[in-house]
Parts: C-alpha cells; sequence; structure tokens
C-alpha cells in the first residue's frame, strides 16, 4: 500500500472521471505541479489536501489514511482501535474531529 496506493485512489478517480491532474487540481483548490509532487511520493499530503481531495471526490478519508500510513490496522493493534474508533464516527463527527485536528494544527 502506501504512496502508491493513494496516487492509485486518485489516478483511478481522474481516469473514471476523464480529468487531467490540472482538472483534478482545480477542483481541489490546487496546482497540477503539487498534485503530481504528491502522487509521486516528493511530499505528504497535508490534512487540508486530504480533507480537500475527499470533497472534491468522495474519495474516504479514512481510506486515504490508510494508504498513506501504509498501515495494516490488524497487525497493529493501536492502529485498529483508532480506526475503529474514527470509523464509528459520523461523517459529521469525522469532519468535527478533521477540523479540530486542523485547528490544533494552525496553533
Amino acid at each position: 500500500m502506501g504512496q502508491d496506493e493513494f496516487a492509485r485512489m486518485v489516478e483511478t478517480y481522474c481516469k473514471q472521471h476523464g480529468l487531467s491532474l490540472r482538472e483534478f487540481g482545480d477542483r481541489v483548490g490546487r496546482t497540477a505541479s503539487a498534485l503530481s509532487r504528491l502522487l509521486r511520493g516528493e511530499t505528504t499530503p497535508t490534512v487540508y489536501t486530504l480533507k480537500a481531495i475527499h470533497d472534491a471526490t468522495g474519495i474516504p478519508l479514512l481510506s486515504m489514511v490508510y494508504a498513506l500510513v501504509d498501515m495494516e490496522p490488524e497487525n497493529d493493534p493501536k492502529a485498529a482501535q483508532f480506526f475503529a474508533l474514527f470509523g464509528a464516527l459520523t461523517q459529521r463527527q469525522q469532519q468535527a474531529l478533521i477540523e479540530l485536528l486542523e485547528a490544533l494544527a494552525a496553533g
């Protein structure tokens, strides 16, 4: 999994919707060059970028996080617990948690 899996998710979405990287970037509010670096694994997405991708595509945030951290929760009890709790939240609760994390990250 890992960054490659994340890139596949985005590339599959673009292909299915006939979008160039530039058009996709317009939808998520990022430049094509920034997205290209991200998909090649040269940079790591911020919470803001993941949220923008989710909002534009509907790709579940949890799926993107799983892919990015290259995690198999069944092999990591703490990760399994976190993702089970996060996954049990409603979409509204997940959004509130993400906003809280963004606020904390912003200082």
